[in-house]
């Protein structure tokens, strides 16, 4: 039987292979100012390829085959490819996103580069704008002025655009007046408060020292991440004293971050001992830094198991006290593993039990749990004080294995819960950041088979998209005995900086 959208997709891959290869180059590059842009593909064959990739983005959704035909359309240069990149933003088709953004980053002809501005950099959207902007960014074509919209975009109403606008401007190293990025360390939204430290660091390196001493000290913890990278992207002593003063003063997630980018910069490892690090740091030669080690001696999770103030949950060591705990009870979760007394699934509650009796009133958690459905045990993260313990417990022991494997719906919804948490504080409507979680665990046992988005790349483009401003660590759990299906797991945990373990048998 025909796959659905195979005769689609065959005639976006013919119109493509006929169409001029100068047309199709997929490495957006300048554009001197003596070079001639090669004649694209015509009117009507543009018109059959974008009619093409819509009939196969409404058949099939967001799957593996839309993603891999998007991405064919790269270096494709005509306003209605640019029409048809921006519409993905429009419809917030997340996982096609990057790709959308590389089509903009491509294009070089002045109709296309005009649609770009007019439709992009203009657009009402602000969910456009900001891509746009980037893409632009990326681009920095000389026919035409991109300096302009970068610098406008500083002062957009919507904090996303601001934000894409500020780390435009530190990838470009464009020289605008360092009075308007400094005047952005006071900006009401944390995700732009985000983007000034890598910026500073890009456009004056040493001399934001000043500036990181502030953002390093935010209230919000994404703020002091994006402080604590810069610091370290300094490669200086003063950066390294820095870090581990950091270190003596966060509690929470954030001491795993620092830890590893100590370790890089010196080739120590004294792990999350502020004090030990500062008494090496004392004795440290001044050529410390020139010694060190360009690699990561230990992986962020899963090393810090004799820290009284870490949990530990299977065999992940974890700093974070603010954390949701993500099941997977499908059917097969209801299989008994060999050698075990119980299931899948009442092994999975155990260590649920264990972990959520270990907490306290410093902790607050939550949980969610999957089949073909998902659902969630509160709106919110929830204080794990008695009463809250013992919610979760009662709630963990509920659980009972049926159905099919959502895992996409259980990600979005954490992801959707952390956007909510942070936007909340930012309005106002909470008052501390209790409910801003930074850290998800996740355990399943099987491949995903229901939901929106099954195909394991689109899943892993959709965590990508959006942990460029959310920052989670997913820390990941197989079940999956001798089954291949793991290895997504394991590159969703890597790629978010998280720890992947593999319970075979």
């Amino acid at each position: 039987m025909t796959p659905p959208g195979h005769h689609v997709r065959t005639l976006v891959t013919l119109v493509l292979i006929a169409t001029p290869l100068a047309a199709l180059q997929s490495t957006p590059r300048p554009l001197k100012q003596t070079e001639v842009v090669a004649p694209g593909p015509s009117e009507e064959r543009v018109r059959e390829i974008v009619r093409a990739f819509e009939r196969l983005r409404s058949q099939n959704g967001l799957s593996g085959i839309v993603l891999a035909d998007l991405k064919r359309l790269v270096g494709l240069d005509h306003p209605r490819i640019v029409s048809l990149a921006l519409r993905v933003f429009e419809r917030r088709d997340i996982p096609l996103y990057r790709t959308a953004r590389q089509i903009l980053a491509s294009v070089r002809s002045p109709a296309a580069l005009q649609s770009l501005l007019s439709d992009g950099v203009e657009h009402r959207d602000p969910e456009v704008r900001a891509n746009a902007i980037e893409a632009l960014a990326d681009a920095r074509p000389v026919t035409v002025d991109w300096r302009a919209p970068l610098r406008a975009g500083l002062a957009d109403r919507d904090p996303r655009v601001r934000a894409a606008a500020l780390l435009a401007v530190g990838r470009t190293r464009d020289d605008v007046p360092l009075e308007r990025i400094l005047q952005l360390t006071a900006d009401p939204a944390q995700t732009v408060r985000q983007a000034v430290a890598p910026t500073l660091v890009r456009l004056v390196g040493a001399r934001s020292l000043g500036v990181l001493d502030q953002l390093v000290r935010d209230p919000a913890w994404r703020v002091r991440l994006a402080a604590i990278r810069a610091l370290a992207d300094l490669k200086s002593r003063a950066g390294v004293t820095r870090l581990i003063e950091a270190l003596g003063r966060e509690d929470g997630r954030l001491r795993e971050d620092i830890v590893p980018l100590l370790q890089r910069l010196t080739s120590q490892s004294f792990g999350a001992d502020s004090a030990a690090w500062l008494r090496w740091l004392e004795r440290a030669p001044e050529s410390f830094l020139q010694l060190a080690d360009d690699a990561v001696l230990y992986p962020t999770g899963g090393r810090y198991a004799a820290d009284p103030s870490f949990r530990n949950y299977y065999d992940v060591s974890t700093a974070s006290h603010r954390f949701v705990l993500v099941t997977d009870r499908s059917g097969s979760m209801g299989t008994r593993a060999p050698g075990e007394p119980t299931t899948n699934m009442g092994l999975a509650i155990e260590e649920l039990v264990r972990l959520l009796g270990s907490l306290d009133e410093t902790f607050a958690v939550n949980l969610i749990a999957f089949s073909g459905k998902v659902d969630a045990w509160r709106k919110q993260l929830v204080v794990a004080d008695t009463r809250g313990r013992q919610g979760a417990i009662k709630e963990a022991r509920s659980y009972k294995p049926d159905g099919n494997t959502n895992v996409f719906g259980s990600i979005e919804l954490v992801m959707d819960m952390a956007e909510e948490a942070m936007q909340s504080r930012e309005d106002g409507r909470y008052g501390d950041h209790l409910h801003e979680l930074d850290t998800v665990f996740l355990l399943s046992d099987g491949m995903p088979t229901a939901g929106d988005v099954t195909h394991t790349d689109v899943i892993l483009e959709y965590v990508a998209e959006r942990n460029r401003r959310l920052q989670l660590r997913f820390h990941c759990i197989s079940y999956f005995g001798r089954l291949p299906g793991g290895n997504w797991l394991r590159e969703l945990a890597l790629s978010t900086g998280g720890a992947y373990v593999h319970k075979s048998w």
